[in-house]
């Protein structure tokens, strides 16, 4: 189990910070918990119809297990920090399942966060490359593509 330190602030706006912090109490990659941001693009305080809810549009279908790390309903939707705590928890126990899988790549590994469903996965890894390709140079992007990292 992850100790997390306590959520001391209440804030809007997901930093580097917060996710650089998220990442390293998660074992989880920093890009990837950024492009995740960047795909699900979502807002503090506000759920869609699919009941995926704050900046990484974590769904409700998490929180209970969530509150076993002291993140309530409110901390995830409610608290930029509180979310991104909450999806790179999700993201590390999603990377603890696909992380074994010789045959994906980075992407494909990072797409687990959105489902293990290929279908969907694939989808959501060509979201993951689009957004990277904005911020990487090819020789990194296809290097990704390569290996598992």
């Amino acid at each position: 189990m992850i100790d997390l330190p306590p959520i001391e602030t209440t804030t809007n706006v997901v930093t580097y910070e917060m996710i650089e912090r998220a990442a390293r109490l998660t074992e989880t990659p920093i890009l990837g918990l950024y492009l995740i941001l960047k795909v699900e693009g979502g807002t503090v305080g506000e759920c869609n119809a699919t009941n995926d809810c704050g900046p990484f549009q974590v769904n409700r279908q998490h929180y209970n297990d969530l509150e076993k790390y002291g993140l309530s309903r409110s901390l995830i939707i409610n608290n930029a920090y509180g979310n991104t705590l909450a999806a790179a928890i999700i993201f590390r126990q999603k990377l603890n399942v696909c992380g074994a899988y010789t045959n994906y790549d980075w992407f494909d590994k990072l797409a687990c966060y959105h489902s293990f469903t290929p279908k969907f996965r694939l989808k959501y890894r060509t979201k993951l490359i689009k957004k990277a390709e904005k911020l990487l140079p090819p020789k990194t992007i296809n290097r990704f593509l390569a290996n598992g990292g």
